[in-house]
């Protein structure tokens, strides 16, 4: 299963990682472990890695910065395709550091993780075209339209009855920045969400589970918002397992006990997502309107593609000499 690997584990502690390491492979994410940064840029070059996971041992901002450095390390070793890395660790609130794609708390459970790992190497595959049709279409004399960085604030729904909790996690999102709307009923969260579009949606399992899992289930029939985050609130008492809330429609589960600042910075994490693959399909879709594809279809014309595959294969020739780099 090493030789299959899609995903790459830096861990000191494999014990405490055992569900993951045991479960993702059931999930289509086979894995491979290793123990120190070196190893990790030996096994990285190959070209089945999809995804690194940094598990951060201690807590903190050095900590982080240590992971990001470790990060960009790795995306330098794999260019120029797109690696994409996270810290298993306290999300930071002040958002990624260079050298992290996304921060993931613990404990996670093996579908959650899987489920951010489907929607990273969704990302990688779509900035990894943007920059092909990037130099493609730059050779032909014309820019790819990259405006689509956004600078606003995050939009956050809150769906939720009006607990201290939910309250108190409503302010520290305001106060950091966020675009906050609260529906106090699952019936008005679905009419909010029929006229805005959220970057993440956060609800909570108690009281009104059973309502919250039916908007979640909506949100997952609808084309427009299948793919918008949706993070749940456990409590102490029994709910669910993990996999029955994920199979109705809930992509992130945050765990009883965390502080709001926690909470929120872990909301923040799956809306920061969520703009980036936002962004590059827009991105994508505006390619297809260039004057260079052909104007009845939207589909590469026979100029454009013959210039496409030769940025495929020195791609390519690049990726199979870096595969052979010696790290020492």
């Amino acid at each position: 299963m090493q030789d299959l690997a899609r995903v790459l584990l830096v861990t000191r502690a494999r014990l405490a990682r055992r569900d993951l390491i045991e479960g993702l492979p059931a999930l289509g994410w086979p894995i491979a472990v290793v123990d120190r940064p070196s190893a990790a840029l030996e096994r990285v070059t190959e070209n089945a890695i999809e995804v690194v996971i940094i598990d951060l041992t201690r807590s903190g901002t050095e900590a982080l910065a240590e992971a990001a450095a470790l990060g960009r390390q790795l995306k330098a070793a794999t260019r120029p395709r797109s690696l994409m890395v996270i810290a298993m660790a306290a999300a930071h609130p002040t958002g990624i550091e260079d050298g992290l794609d996304h921060v993931l708390p613990p404990p996670l459970v093996p579908l959650q993780l899987a489920n951010r790992l489907d929607s990273l190497a969704r990302l990688a595959t779509a900035e990894d075209e943007i920059a092909l049709r990037s130099e493609t279409f730059g050779a032909l004399g014309q820019g790819l339209n990259l405006s689509h960085d956004s600078t606003e604030p995050f939009r956050l729904l809150i769906v939720a009855e009006p607990a201290p909790q939910v309250l108190a996690l409503y302010n520290t999102l305001s106060e950091g920045g966020a675009l906050v709307s609260a529906s106090f009923s699952h019936h008005a969260g679905f009419d909010s969400l029929s006229r805005t579009r959220p970057d993440a949606v956060v609800l909570q399992a108690d009281p009104g589970l059973d309502q919250a899992l039916s908007l979640a289930a909506t949100l997952r029939r609808n084309s427009a918002h299948y793919h918008l985050p949706i993070s749940l609130i456990l409590t102490d008492v029994d709910d669910p397992s993990p996999i029955e809330l994920m199979g109705k429609g809930i992509s992130d589960l945050i765990s009883p006990g965390r502080s709001i600042r926690q909470i929120a910075d872990q909301v923040l994490e799956s809306a920061r997502l969520f703009r980036r693959i936002d962004r590059a399909q827009a991105t994508l879709m505006d390619s297809t309107r260039s004057e260079l594809m052909d104007a009845a279809t939207g589909l590469f014309t026979a100029r454009l593609f013959a210039n496409h595959v030769v940025g495929l294969k020195d791609r390519k020739s690049t990726r199979l000499n870096s595969s052979h780099l010696v790290i020492s």
